[in-house]
């Protein structure tokens, strides 16, 4: 599970035990200052330009970016966990924000973006993947696993509020990465991947100049890499599942 401390930052990801009802801490985000301003209005740097070089790099940013652009606040975005289906390993994402930047920056709010392993038999930790294209504005969300447990799955977005997203597969053997639904028209925010049998990961799809209200469910296999539609009916009523667990 994931758990906020405040509203945008200070994140933790846990493992609650059912049975005794207790929390295990596996791993925090974090909050830092950057520039700000004394009582006499004097610019203040909180933090050296190798201290911001070191957390960048820390959370895979192919390059930093200089202290005076850094923002007042930086901060840690987690996406939610997702376990591994032999329930030994977790993923997700870490995205590193400042928390504001010129118009027109080609660097985004987000200076770093990578996916991290947690392995729980021993609780260590290690960033295996880094988005190299952070620099021209891309970020990664939600990561989930195939179900062979050999690849993973994850949201790659460019747009400030989730938008323009694609999904992207990576080989955890080879640590190469390859599109599996690319940005299109049609086809412009591809978010909310789930793992379902088989090595299908189903998907939901905004088109441009659509909104969640008409977004359609799809569902990707890997292997072959076809698309098929995905209409879910209830009461007679088609419906998107937005959140939901495959119990296989």
């Amino acid at each position: 599970m994931t758990r906020n401390k405040d509203l945008n930052s200070n994140q933790e990801i846990c493992i609650l035990n059912i049975k005794n009802n207790k929390l295990k801490h596996l791993v925090s985000g974090g909050e830092w200052d950057g520039v700000g301003l004394t009582d006499d209005n004097k610019i203040k740097y909180y933090m050296s330009q190798e201290e911001l070089n070191k957390l960048i790099m820390k959370y895979g940013g192919p390059k930093t970016i200089p202290i005076e652009k850094v923002g007042t606040k930086l901060f840690v975005r987690f996406s939610s966990p997702s376990i591994s289906p032999d329930g030994s390993k977790i993923v997700y994402s870490a995205t590193l924000y400042r928390n504001q930047a010129d118009e027109g920056d080609p660097i985004r709010l987000w200076l770093a973006s990578s996916i991290w392993m947690i392995d729980l038999k021993d609780d260590s930790l290690k960033r295996i993947y880094s988005d190299q294209e952070v620099s021209n504005g891309s970020a990664i969300g939600h990561v989930t696993w195939s179900s062979d447990g050999k690849r993973l799955v994850f949201y790659r977005y460019r747009g400030s509020n989730g938008s323009n997203g694609r999904l992207d597969c990576l080989d955890l053997k080879s640590i190469k990465v390859k599109t599996i639904v690319p940005v299109t028209e049609e086809n412009y925010t591809n978010i909310s991947p789930h793992s379902l049998p088989n090595n299908n990961i189903s998907f939901i799809s905004v088109s441009k100049q659509g909104s969640p209200e008409n977004a359609k469910q799809y569902i990707v296999n890997l292997k072959t890499g076809s698309i098929k539609d995905n209409e879910i009916k209830f009461n007679k009523r088609s419906i998107i599942m937005w959140n939901f667990t495959d119990l296989h």
